[in-house]
């Protein structure tokens, strides 16, 4: 990381300079789009071996901002200034665990059983990329490295668990509603739980809150399961329709695990003592990004 940031120190000294000289063509622009967005990373899989979680492209828009200096008539440099969203649409169907809190606050009761959750994570950054061009009449071919600033991190979406208790009651059908910050630690609103049923399971009373967190089963982490900066490579085409307007595609691609380890955890699998099971994946963004933007 400390050498991906010297490299943008570098280019932005470099961009700096070449603005100092009279015979570099410098000129300004905007962009707007879409983004498809999914992540990349390995997968949870069930007692066969099939694949129980799958991560699929979810959309967003972005909008920018750029400095470009032509070197040459053909090449140049380009620094940007995006605000966008990434994420994915994340599902899970299989082998899983829950847990149930006691309305006192002393704690939960560890269901096993299967879930479904279909979650659509959006994760809002600020991009910095910075690119080398060549052009070919109206077509321009680019590409270089970036890096992304995350802003905010949220889950929406919807679970569905059926189980036992541990000492063998039946739970049927619950069903959770997920709004939650991935920068908020709490399980639920505990002061607004929303409160659709309080049960019984094993004697104990138990809330089921109506919304829950993004940390649900495993409230008060001590880090947000997403990293704050994300470097990525990134590389595209855009097709000039006149002088300014132009048409641009572009992929990016990440460089960096975009999850931390410590807050990485199976919903498979549990420890002996019934604590979480923390991994080492190495998760990446994977963007498509389509633009309309013109120079001037």
């Amino acid at each position: 990381m400390i050498k991906i940031a010297n490299y943008f120190l570098w280019a932005a000294v470099l961009l700096f300079t070449l603005n100092l000289s009279a015979q570099n063509t410098v000129y300004g622009g905007f962009k707007a789009g879409i983004n498809f967005a999914t992540i990349d990373g390995p997968l949870e899989m069930g007692s066969n071996g099939e694949d129980l979680e799958a991560f699929s492209y979810t959309t967003g828009f972005h909008v920018g901002v750029n400095v470009n200096v032509n070197l040459t008539d053909y090449f140049g440099l380009r620094g940007e200034v995006i605000y966008g969203q990434r994420g994915a649409e994340y599902d899970f169907n299989g082998q899983s665990f829950m847990p149930f809190y006691k309305a006192d606050g002393s704690g939960f009761l560890q269901a096993s059983g299967s879930r479904n959750s279909i979650i659509s994570i959006t994760n809002t950054y600020i991009d910095l990329p910075v690119s080398a061009f060549i052009r070919f009449g109206r077509l321009e071919l680019s590409g270089g490295l970036g890096l992304g600033v995350l802003l905010s991190a949220r889950a929406v979406g919807e679970v569905t668990f059926n189980g036992v208790s541990p000492l063998g009651e039946n739970i049927n059908n619950v069903v959770f509603i997920v709004d939650g910050s991935y920068f908020d630690a709490d399980a639920f609103d505990v002061d607004n739980p929303g409160i659709s049923e309080e049960v019984r399971i094993e004697g104990e009373r138990v809330v089921l809150p109506e919304l829950i967190g993004a940390y649900y089963d495993n409230p008060s982490p001590d880090k947000p399961l997403f990293s704050r900066i994300d470097a990525f490579a990134q590389g595209g085409i855009s097709f000039y329709l006149n002088q300014g307007l132009f048409l641009s595609f572009k992929g990016y691609y990440g460089l960096s695990d975009i999850s931390r380890n410590e807050q990485d955890y199976s919903i498979v699998e549990l420890n002996s003592d019934q604590s979480l099971v923390f991994k080492s994946d190495n998760d990446k963004n994977i963007t498509l990004q389509a633009s309309v933007g013109f120079h001037f």
